[in-house]
């Protein structure tokens, strides 16, 4: 397919993030400050750390967890609203084809998320939260044959409503947004919007 390159065979590397993390500090230890935030205050635009330092920032560009983010700035009660949903997985007919291995569906079609093709001329349909048997018939076309589905306890972001920030913070990832949907070239193409001059 287009996005394998027609390859069914692939280099696995198993490490952790705990260690690609440390590989990426170890790197980047003349070029960052790695602290824990304690506290965001907005209004001020300072941020507090576990070290003792208290940095004035012009724009915050948050790549954690907007739930961390959040609990910091003392705004819990929008922090409570991002809960992470559970996926059911729905094994169908071919009922669409497409050049991919995978489509994801964008945020307005909130049912379902990303549609896989796997082996046997199947796909496999990722819904967002748990859904019974009859649930998956109404939602999938007509014409779409459900063989079988499974609900994971795995989970995964997203969110439905509007994050009240001020306009010098700039949310970035998937973490970061709350949004599993969002693609790679969707953050690239912030990130380069991004005037970094007046981001300190």
């Amino acid at each position: 397919s287009a996005m394998s390159g027609g390859k069914n065979e692939f280099e696995y590397y198993d490490f952790s993030m705990v260690k690609l993390v440390q590989e990426m500090c170890d790197k980047l230890k003349d070029k960052i400050r790695i602290e824990t935030v304690l506290k965001i205050y907005f209004a001020d635009n300072i941020i507090f750390t576990d070290a003792g330092n208290r940095y004035k920032y012009d724009r915050l560009i948050n790549t954690i967890s907007l739930k961390t983010l959040l609990y910091c700035a003392n705004k819990a009660e929008e922090a409570n609203k991002l809960i992470a949903k559970k996926v059911t997985y729905a094994l169908t007919n071919r009922f669409v084809d497409f050049d991919f291995d995978y489509v994801y569906i964008p945020d307005d079609i909130p049912q379902y998320h990303r549609i896989s093709k796997v082996e046997d001329n199947k796909l496999l349909v990722e819904f967002l939260g748990s859904y019974n048997e009859q649930e998956i018939k109404d939602i999938l076309p007509r014409y779409a044959s459900l063989i079988k589905h499974q609900i994971s306890p795995n989970q995964i972001v997203h969110r439905d409503f509007e994050v009240q920030l001020p306009n010098n913070v700039t949310l970035l990832g998937r973490y970061g947004e709350w949004k599993h949907s969002i693609m790679t070239h969707s953050v690239l193409n912030k990130v380069m919007n991004i005037d970094f001059n007046q981001a300190r």
